[in-house]
């Protein structure tokens, strides 16, 4: 029913196990926890591409901010301690996507990893 999400979907040449629109409302908090089975290590990458958001939603990851903007990709080790604060007046939406890791996708972390800022 979402042609465009379909059509992102389909650019990643890895098994998905999970696809989700995430939403967090405003004065939402999720305290600091591990999501110990995501990391490449393990196997499992957990992708979020931000669809709404705000520069007044605090992601942290161990300790440190770490700013997603709208339409970007990130892969974050979530195994470490992270948590977030909706601080903003919206509501903030991620497409979350649980990807198994294979050499397709540890090559584009690799090579996006590489890349300058």
């Amino acid at each position: 029913r979402c042609p465009y999400i379909e059509h992102l979907l389909d650019q990643f040449d890895c098994p998905l196990e999970a696809v989700r629109l995430m939403r967090l409302g405003p004065g939402s908090l999720i305290r600091e926890h591990r999501d110990l089975d995501l990391s490449l290590e393990e196997g499992m990458a957990r992708l979020h591409v931000p669809i709404v958001t705000d520069d007044l939603v605090d992601f942290r990851l161990n300790g440190r901010s770490v700013r997603m903007r709208a339409g970007e990709c990130w892969y974050l080790r979530l195994s470490d301690p992270h948590s977030v604060a909706n601080r903003s007046r919206q509501d903030r939406v991620h497409l979350v996507i649980d990807a198994r890791v294979n050499d397709w996708l540890r090559g584009l972390l690799q090579e996006a990893a590489a890349a300058p800022p």
